[in-house]
């Protein structure tokens, strides 16, 4: 009897013209869209619909690529004209785009736990920290740029380990803990060593350097990619991220999730962290009190413009464009001779008149539906 009603239901072709029934000519997997199984005619209609839907496809990335380069386009020109062309030349768009590398991987860190609602304020202190620690270390133990691309790295996991232990174990609030594992790090860096900090040989900034730094953004990029879209780590992030208590009824461990997040992010400071000491050739604590905040809202203003552009492109693309718009506004505004706390004002209007449309932009759509509608009645009654 079973068997009987699943022939029956098999019956129905959704692809078959006219009845909707299967043809003669037609066998069940021809009607189920198995080409090789499709009479001659159908076989023609199947693949030309195919060739159509690549066409379509590939209009629609060009589309959606524009759209997700509008953002850092607009602050090019836009300080570019403001400035007399000051800033926007080869030159000086070579040297944004070299030091983007540097914002971009500490976006990318914190991206995974921005997407499980996790909010991390430790990645500059973490940077700072695991630089002094690891060119320290590195120069006693004589083992080269490598070796201390290998222990700074190391001490920044060792840090982003503790930051998730106390947040999952303490049960406190993620903000509450990354402002106090800040504090902690920076009051670290101001202390160890003699609070001077670590400088490394002239020779070992090579990271820093073309081509050496695009080829780690690259290598970081495809890294990040294929654990975020082709592990089980990254969808589980993502299920963590749309509802915890789903995601732990359906089997995510919330706990092994949280701490191998927590351990790419402290891969990806350890490469931030190398870049930044080969930059500057040394890593020194920043003075003032919970001063290396900016660099965590500045991550976490980049996560944010990678969320809205992930309708057009992929989140860590997003991310990235999100980066560079953000020090593009930066420089331009140095290009234009405003003052470090003018250019904290800036990136404050900014992140607010961003979400503003990124939160309200529904709202200029419906009026402009409106007033195409209003316009075909007008039309209609003339």
């Amino acid at each position: 009897m079973a068997l009987m009603i699943g022939r029956t239901l098999l019956r129905h072709n959704l692809h078959a013209p006219e009845s909707g029934c299967i043809t003669k000519q037609e066998s069940l997997e021809g009607a189920f869209g198995i080409p090789e199984c499709m009479p001659p005619n159908r076989r023609r209609d199947f693949h030309s619909k195919e060739r159509c839907s690549n066409s379509m496809k590939a209009r629609r990335f060009i589309t959606n690529a524009l759209k997700s380069l509008i953002l850092p386009v607009i602050v090019y020109l836009i300080f570019a004209i403001g400035s007399g062309f000051r800033f926007g030349n080869i030159n000086s768009l070579s040297a944004v785009i070299r030091q983007s590398v540097y914002p971009v991987i500490i976006a990318w860190a914190i991206c995974n736990n921005q997407t499980m609602g996790v909010w991390d304020f430790t990645p500059g202190s973490i940077v700072v920290l695991s630089g002094i620690l690891g060119g320290q270390w590195a120069q006693s133990l004589n083992v080269g740029p490598w070796g201390m691309f290998l222990l700074i790295t190391a001490a920044a996991c060792i840090c982003t380990q503790i930051t998730c232990t106390v947040f999952t174990f303490c049960r406190i609030p993620s903000m509450v803990t990354g402002l106090g594992m800040l504090m902690i790090f920076e009051s670290l860096c101001n202390t160890i060593y003699g609070g001077g900090g670590t400088k490394i040989p002239r020779g070992w900034t090579f990271f820093a350097k073309t081509p050496y730094i695009f080829m780690i953004l690259l290598i970081s990029f495809f890294i990040i990619y294929f654990l975020n879209n082709y592990t089980k780590f990254g969808y589980d992030v993502r299920s963590l991220g749309n509802g915890t208590v789903i995601a732990k009824n359906i089997g995510v461990n919330q706990i092994k999730t949280r701490y191998l997040s927590f351990l790419l992010e402290g891969v990806f400071l350890g490469i931030a962290s190398v870049v930044n000491i080969c930059y500057n050739g040394a890593s020194k604590p920043v003075a003032g009190s919970m001063a290396t905040t900016s660099v965590a809202f500045s991550a976490i203003m980049a996560v944010m413009v990678g969320a809205f552009l992930s309708k057009y492109c992929d989140l860590l693309i997003g991310t990235m464009f999100g980066a560079l718009a953000l020090k593009m506004l930066a420089s331009g505004m140095l290009a234009m001779g405003l003052a470090s706390e003018t250019q904290q004002i800036g990136n404050g209007v900014f992140l607010i008149l961003f979400l503003a449309f990124a939160n309200n932009q529904h709202l200029i759509f419906d009026i402009r539906e409106r007033n195409r509608l209003r316009k075909e009645v007008m039309a209609k009654a003339e």
